[in-house]
């Protein structure tokens, strides 16, 4: 149907079409074109804060398919100004054509569509085509793009697969005192479990790769107290506050002066503005952001406080409940995370010079010095050495629970997708992969990481092929899977810290759309998440290396508009509860069997089978990964 001319403000364009030419299984070839229309709306309070009156972009998408005779007849005299497409598969070929219209484009909203069919955007993200919340991002003519060609992956997902494993890692914390925290019984048990199914079920070169760590554990039952003129309020362990790695032990037998250290206590300007009283001798309260928290603990350090409490802003809303984090390594006072309303009731009383804040911090810390543990890698028999991908999920719970979600799902998505590869490369109609993949159960992800900063810090130092860090193409990563207020979350590369190498993001960035363009084919919701530099991905970045992966939430709250859009697409009922962390059981004692959601569980691993396969069969994934037409953008 005609539509009314556009007015002057709409600015409506074409952005880009494609072609594919794919074989059925008749003897008519059949064409595919897709139009992608982009226009801009003005969004009401529905999708935009509340009294603020936005531009945004929404897309429009028309796949129209024909008889081989008639492309030719339409499309024939065009082809000569296209380039080749960038899809592996040998029954597809891509004709990409330039765009005719530079664009300019707004924040966009995410995008769900149904093969075959015409599909609006909507949705919860800040953009289908990445930038930073508070960023615009103007794209040249040259920068074309192109829905990834989406077939079923062959690796075979089933959820009764990845429960088989859950289970037996719930029975290993059963008999473990409820934990498979790092350096215990049911650690080991856990490593010996993954290296048997493994060795008994593919025929890949398994290894245990020893490292030493650290392990530190909470005794007991932490006490924080906050006093104002002796009127005493008492905050509660794991709900309003945790101890942070690294942290010493505290036994005040007093309570000890509080004070507020302003902004977000990153500089010695922050620091020395705390003047009257000083923070020497002082439990400094600092808020969560613009910096690491490890410099935020060097600062403390300086300024020789008597112990430091981090809490938690609000902004963004998510930011809530109380957090898993770091200290620097070695720190000689007690540091505490603080949840939002914790955080709040201590600032207040700070504001009240009269009031005379003070608190009472008392807990125990247990080290084990340089306990001997391991990494677990398996590497596939063939596909080029020199160009890895890495599969990574960590193997160790936190002490406090089993950690069935956190991380027993990344293992146990890990093992089936290396078992059930193996199995397909001993057919005679799956061919193996040009790129070898090497499948990683990381030791002590929850101390910071330290199991895959050792295989980095290894393979820089390495001079053997295979491996050495260059021959490390690309990391994926797979935490909490199964978070039963779940949200499917791609992580997203506009999120990298400065720490993060220039060199990742262009691949990141791809990666970021793949997975994307898995859950739009599936019609399923999808949700962009942070890479706040909170699991495996971490040391890789650092060194340049592009990473993905996929993350079902921890602590964070699901907010309204995300239940909305979730809810929208998967039926009234099935967006989850608002308000509520997407996992409740995140590092506690409840974090078991019965924490996982299947439904989003089965998915999440299915856009994983997909995404390594699709990355497995590249040719020349090096080049799809790093020479980007926008990699001078990132660099510069």
């Amino acid at each position: 149907r005609k539509r009314q001319a556009p007015s002057q403000t709409e600015k409506q364009f074409i952005r880009y079409y494609y072609v594919t030419k794919a074989a059925n299984n008749s003897e008519i070839l059949q064409m595919t074109v897709e139009f992608r229309l982009v226009f801009s709306i003005d969004c009401l309070t529905l999708i935009c804060q509340t009294g603020i009156l936005q531009t945004v972009t929404t897309q429009l998408l028309i796949r129209i398919r024909f008889e081989e005779s008639l492309f030719i007849t339409f499309f024939a005299p065009a082809m000569s100004s296209g380039g080749n497409g960038g899809s592996s598969n040998n029954n597809l070929t891509t004709l990409q054509i330039p765009p005719t219209t530079t664009v300019s484009s707004q924040p966009q909203s995410s995008t769900w569509s149904k093969p075959g069919d015409v599909s609006f955007t909507q949705g919860i993200s800040n953009s289908s085509e990445p930038t930073k919340p508070s960023e615009t991002k103007t794209e040249s003519t040259s920068s074309v793009q192109s829905f990834t060609s989406l077939f079923p992956s062959k690796i075979s997902i089933q959820i009764d697969q990845m429960l088989n494993h859950l289970q037996e890692f719930q029975n290993i914390a059963d008999a473990s005192g409820g934990t498979r925290a790092t350096g215990t019984q049911g650690f080991n048990a856990t490593l010996d479990y993954i290296t048997t199914y493994l060795t008994q079920n593919t025929n890949f070169k398994v290894d245990k790769r020893f490292l030493k760590v650290n392990a530190f554990r909470v005794l007991g039952s932490p006490k924080l107290i906050l006093f104002i003129n002796n009127a005493q309020t008492n905050f509660i362990y794991g709900f309003h506050f945790y101890a942070m790695t690294h942290s010493s032990s505290a036994n005040f037998s007093s309570p000890v002066r509080l004070i507020k250290v302003p902004n977000f206590g990153c500089s010695d300007a922050d620091w020395l503005a705390v003047s009257s009283p000083p923070a020497n001798g002082s439990v400094a309260l600092v808020q969560r952001g613009n910096c690491t928290f490890e410099e935020k603990s060097l600062l403390a350090t300086k300024y020789n406080v008597a112990g430091l409490l981090l809490y938690n802003g609000g902004t963004p809303p998510d930011r809530l409940e109380p957090f898993q984090a770091a200290v620097s390594e070695n720190s000689i006072y007690p540091a505490l995370t603080l949840s939002y309303q914790a955080g709040m009731t201590l600032v207040k009383a700070t504001s009240n010079p009269s009031a005379n804040a003070s608190v009472l911090i008392n807990f125990d810390v247990q080290y084990q010095s340089l306990i001997g543990v391991n990494n677990i890698c398996a590497d596939t028999p063939g596909g080029n050495p020199k160009t890895t991908i890495i599969i990574g999920s960590h193997s160790d719970s936190v002490q406090e629970g089993p950690g069935i979600n956190d991380n027993g799902s990344g293992s146990a998505a890990n093992l089936v997708l290396a078992v059930n590869l193996a199995r397909l490369f001993r057919t005679s109609e799956y061919k193996e992969y040009p790129n070898r993949v090497r499948f990683c159960w990381w030791a002590a992800e929850e101390g910071k990481e330290v199991g895959s900063k050792d295989y980095v810090k290894k393979a820089k130092n390495s001079t053997i092929i295979g491996e050495r860090l260059q021959d490390v193409l690309v990391n994926l990563n797979f935490d909490m899977l199964g978070s039963p207020n779940y949200k499917f979350g791609i992580y997203d590369y506009r999120t990298t810290t400065y720490t993060t190498g220039a060199s990742a993001l262009p691949g990141s960035k791809r990666l970021s759309e793949l997975f994307r363009d898995w859950f739009i084919n599936q019609e399923l919701p999808w949700s962009w998440t942070d890479l706040d530099a909170r699991s495996d991905y971490v040391p890789f970045l650092a060194e340049g290396i592009a990473v993905g992966g996929l993350f079902g939430g921890a602590e964070r709250q699901k907010t309204k508009d995300e239940h909305d859009c979730y809810a929208e697409v998967l039926g009234q009922g099935q967006g989850g509860i608002v308000h509520t962390s997407y996992d409740p059981c995140y590092h506690q004692a409840c974090d078991t069997i019965e924490n996982i959601n299947t439904f989003a569980y089965q998915r999440m691993v299915q856009a994983a089978a997909y995404t390594l396969e699709y990355l497995g069969k590249q040719k020349d994934l090096k080049t799809w990964l790093y020479s980007s037409p926008q990699t001078k953008e990132f660099e510069s």
